[in-house]
């Protein structure tokens, strides 16, 4: 069947408009995938800058745990041995500075302490930043002693706990008159220059092994 010239010009025109809507579909087509593409793409290259980000705190991090490892380093050269803080050796060691300072000590007593989250800390010339959050390896040990002497002689026994070669602090301390009977008693004892003292001291040991959340003494 011969078509009229016609009849192949609305062929051809039919023929180039399908093409033409089919690059349309196909480019559009195209384009959505090319957008699928760089959308995943930069989603890729965020993810890359974070890892890198991470990568690149990694020295900060290193040098993070090992300034903390040296901070535990310094506790554990000034903490007590476990055998320092037993009631009869922590006596004797308190006993001995008193005797240098000229203060009498009347009664001794450990103290239970339940709180072993408290971190040592340091005054004075012998001051060292406590971690906030202290490891379950740090214990507390405190106890109390009721002395008696002058008001020079706690001084030296104060200047004596502040520099000790070994962790102490002092967490309650009161001055009163010593007691005395008979007339006129209260302005004897007001003159007196030995004074009734209550001191409570506490110190920590170290274990690189935690222990358990107790009641120690």
């Amino acid at each position: 069947m011969k078509l009229t010239e016609k009849q192949q010009l609305v062929g051809i025109l039919v023929v180039a408009g399908a093409l033409v809507v089919g690059e349309v579909v196909f480019g559009f087509m195209g384009n959505s995938q090319r957008e699928e593409l760089q959308s995943e793409l930069s989603s890729l290259d965020d993810r890359q800058r974070v890892a890198q980000a991470k990568c690149d705190r990694i020295p900060d991090l290193e040098a993070k745990v090992r300034e903390l490892s040296d901070i535990v380093d310094q506790y554990t050269e000034i903490l007590p041995r476990e055998d320092e803080v037993s009631p009869d050796a922590f006596l004797d060691d308190i006993s001995r500075l008193c005797s240098e300072v000229g203060l009498e000590i009347a009664s001794a007593n450990p103290i239970e302490v339940k709180d072993t989250t408290k971190a040592p800390r340091r005054t004075g010339n012998r001051n060292t930043p406590a971690p906030k959050n202290q490891p379950k390896s740090f214990v507390q040990h405190k106890y109390r002693f009721e002395m008696a002497g002058s008001f020079p002689a706690l001084l030296q026994f104060l200047n004596g706990v502040e520099n000790h070669t070994r962790f102490l602090q002092v967490d309650e301390l009161s001055v009163e008159n010593l007691a005395s009977g008979g007339a006129g008693s209260a302005l004897e004892a007001a003159l007196d220059p030995r004074k009734s003292l209550v001191v409570e001291l506490s110190t920590y040991t170290y274990s690189a092994t935690p222990v358990p959340e107790e009641v120690t003494q």
